[in-house]
């Protein structure tokens, strides 16, 4: 950031002043030499960072739905040596937007910008850890560079360790630590962050369960601009039978960019709720949610490949769109792969099944949990584990997501 600073004329108000001091009159001099305006200098207003009005640009493309607009405004801002244009473009990489998924070029853009003192570029890094994307999993490097963004004033980074509390990724289980964190990313301006303290209120982690006061975080948090957000205010009346205010609010959600809104408004064609029941407009809508990125859309497109709901039924294409949903981090494509070895949509294979119900469990799906405690308890893909089977029932008792 670049600091306003303007140059003073003269001593502070209210001290005796005889005029510029002598530096300052050389420099009035020199100034009208040229035919400049010593008021210019106190009129120049403090500059931009590198690049500020293309990633404005590319941040309103990309919330369009114009990737490859927004991949080109990203790469223009990271040329002009933006940090966060370099993070931006990095994400583009990380999310296919514009341009096809490659996790090391993201990576690369990630690293230049982390160098160039981006906080957000820091926290993307983080995520790559975190998510296993082009690396390998390790939860204790995602904290440490959402600890180095959150000290560069990121508000995602530090919404990035408030996740590692509460998934217990890289840190303890920590409740409280974990809404404390969120907080400061949502008094950063992060809208997502907004979005996670309304969660927390929402499933009573760490906080008594409180309906208004995580409907009130939620509307913050779309007021900030964050589709996911808006996701959120559209569930909310979801679970209320309320599907006209849901379809709303979901598409708020896809105006702003979000693949999650874009896959939710796919699920009310799929089941016809407030609309005309419309696989098409479904499968439409879950392909959105997929090029914006949203490992949930790709799932559900693989549901409709295995269900044969407006398309013919094809197994390949279902693995195809669920193995798009894990690498994108999808809880429900990982369980949903699991199910498939499982349950002979693939070639059975149960211990593989046990492998994608771990990564599920480690992502937090409580159906993975209960996928395991059930593979210990009768010994399907592993040595059976009365023990165990108990411990995997334990925590998907307590784990708030499916």
């Amino acid at each position: 950031m670049v600091a306003n600073v303007t140059p003073r004329f003269g001593d502070a108000p209210g001290r005796a002043s005889r005029g510029p001091v002598p530096w300052l009159a050389g420099a009035i001099v020199m100034l009208l030499a040229v035919g400049a305006s010593p008021l210019a200098v106190r009129a120049s207003p403090p500059q931009p960072p590198p690049g500020a009005a293309t990633i404005a640009r590319g941040m309103a493309a990309k919330n369009s739905g114009q990737y490859g607009r927004a991949l080109a405004d990203f790469r223009h801002s990271a040329a002009a040596g933006s940090g966060r244009g370099m993070a931006w473009l990095g994400w583009s990489y990380q999310r296919g937007l514009g341009v096809a998924v490659d996790y090391a070029r993201a990576m690369k853009w990630y690293r230049k910008g982390a160098a160039a003192g981006s906080g957000l570029a820091m926290s993307n890094i983080g995520s790559l850890y975190r998510n296993g994307q082009g690396v390998p999993v390790d939860y204790a490097k995602a904290v440490k560079w959402f600890r180095k963004g959150a000290a560069a004033g990121s508000g995602e980074a530090m919404c990035g360790i408030g996740t590692s509390y509460q998934n217990g990724q890289g840190l303890p289980v920590n409740y409280a630590k974990a809404m404390k964190w969120y907080r400061k990313g949502a008094a950063a301006g992060i809208g997502v962050a907004m979005c996670r303290v309304g969660q927390m209120y929402k499933n009573g982690m760490g906080v008594p369960v409180d309906h208004a006061k995580a409907m009130d975080w939620y509307r913050k948090g779309a007021a900030a601009g964050s589709g996911r957000a808006m996701v959120g205010v559209g569930r909310f009346f979801e679970h209320r039978w309320d599907y006209a205010k849901a379809m709303k609010w979901f598409r708020k959600g896809a105006a702003a960019g979000s693949g999650r809104a874009m896959a939710d408004i796919g699920f009310l064609y799929r089941f016809g709720q407030s609309v005309p029941q419309d696989y098409a407009k479904a499968m439409k809508w879950f392909r959105k949610g997929a090029a914006a990125g949203s490992g949930e859309a790709m799932a559900a497109v693989g549901d409709l490949y295995a269900g044969g709901f407006g398309v013919p039924v094809d197994n390949a294409k279902e693995m195809q769109w669920y193995r798009r949903g894990a690498a994108a981090g999808s809880r429900t494509a990982m369980v949903s792969i699991a199910a498939m070895y499982d349950l002979g949509g693939a070639p059975g294979d149960h211990a593989k099944a046990v492998k994608w119900y771990r990564k599920g469990a480690a992502a937090g799906s409580k159906l993975a949990m209960q996928g395991l405690s059930f593979a210990y308890s009768v010994g399907l893909g592993v040595a059976k584990n009365p023990r165990k089977a108990a411990e995997w029932s334990a925590a998907a008792d307590k784990a708030p997501h499916r």
